[in-house]
Parts: C-alpha cells; sequence; structure tokens
C-alpha cells in the first residue's frame, strides 16, 4: 500500500514528497517513518499551497483544546515573523486527505488555531506535513480510526466523519459528535470565548 509523504515550509514555494510502499504502517507510524528518512524526499511543486487553512477539518470540538496559553505563546512567536516547529524542527501541522478529499488536521490543532488568528490564510505560510494515497488520493476510512480510542474504531470506521476525539475526557466518553466542519468554524468559536486572544 503506497502512501505519499508531502512535507513543505514557508520559506520557499516547493515542498518535498516521498511515496513509501509501507504495509500495516499506521499514518502515525508513517510521520514517524518520515522524520527519520528525510533523504528520500526530493523537491516538486507545492500541489496543496493554495489550500484554505480555515477549510481544513478539526478533529476535536471546542472540548478538545485543552490549553489557551499555549495557543496566546504561538501568536507572539508567528507575529515575531517565526514558524511553530515541533524540537526537531519538523512541521506541527500534519494533516491527511480523508476519504471525503477534504484535508483532515490530526496533529497542531492549537497551532493552526494560532495560525488562524495571526490572519494566515493558506497551506503555503505554514509548515505542513500530508499524509496521502498515489497522485494526492484520499486515505482509507479504517486508516484514520487510529486517530480514536480502540473501543470506538469499528464505528469511526463506518461513519468517520461524524465523530472527533477528545483525549481529555474520562475514558469511555472521548469521542464526540462533530460539531465543527472546519477549523474557520473551530477558531471563530474560539476567538469569540477568548476575545483577548484575537488580534486586532
Amino acid at each position: 500500500m503506497k502512501r505519499v509523504i508531502t512535507i513543505s515550509f514557508p520559506q520557499t514555494n516547493l515542498s518535498k514528497q516521498a511515496v513509501f510502499d509501507l504495509d500495516q504502517k499506521t499514518l502515525y507510524e508513517l510521520v514517524d517513518f518520515a522524520t527519520k528518512n528525510l533523504t528520500q524526499f526530493s523537491k516538486g511543486a507545492n500541489y496543496f499551497g493554495k489550500y484554505s487553512l480555515s477549510d481544513v477539518m478539526p478533529i476535536h470540538n471546542f472540548s478538545g483544546i485543552r490549553n489557551l496559553n499555549q495557543i496566546k505563546q504561538m501568536q507572539e512567536k508567528i507575529q515575531s515573523g517565526k514558524d511553530i516547529l515541533e524540537r526537531n524542527n519538523f512541521p506541527n501541522i500534519k494533516l491527511v486527505i480523508a476519504p471525503n478529499s477534504k484535508l483532515l488536521l490530526f496533529d497542531g490543532t492549537h497551532t493552526l488555531i494560532a495560525c488562524l488568528l495571526q490572519k494566515k490564510k493558506l497551506l503555503s505560510e505554514v509548515p505542513y506535513l500530508i499524509i496521502s494515497a498515489e497522485n494526492f488520493k484520499p486515505v482509507l476510512p479504517e486508516e484514520l480510526s487510529i486517530f480514536f480510542p480502540r473501543d470506538f474504531r469499528d464505528e469511526v470506521k463506518s461513519n468517520w466523519s461524524n465523530f472527533v476525539v477528545n483525549w481529555q475526557a474520562q475514558t469511555g466518553f472521548q469521542i464526540e459528535k462533530r460539531e465543527y466542519q472546519t477549523m474557520g468554524e473551530l477558531t471563530l468559536e474560539f476567538s469569540k470565548r477568548y476575545k483577548s486572544t484575537v488580534q486586532k
């Protein structure tokens, strides 16, 4: 099963892609594999650069946003002209092309909210990683189930777009009905509740 991993940084209009044929690898394992095999990536056009950040699908409802201070700190860093990266300088924003052909954010919710609050509009403006099938096609529904608690994965496989996850909730209550279809909607809700975080 071949999967394409795309990595991009805003300093360049180019991104890097690599195709890996890795059977039985979860999406999380593919991310880990990518961090250790960056030399296998080659430069290519920024295929996703014009994708709107606000159109990205979230993996959490508002209840899954755990750290207001972290978002404030990220806003300040972005405002100073810096990118939000992991300690190994790897993109913090990680997405997958979901079965509905939309980009689903599975890591970096706080980062993407901070970017939107700082008026970032397109993927080309932020560091990101995207996993897709060959030719930038969607992955399978069952692959997305890895983002959810084990006991709920069969339910997620059959109707993945209806659900989000909240790892802060008690065991047995960590899966929730989706309330927001886009990161734009989620960020708007965040800004309504915490007006002091919004750039004026």
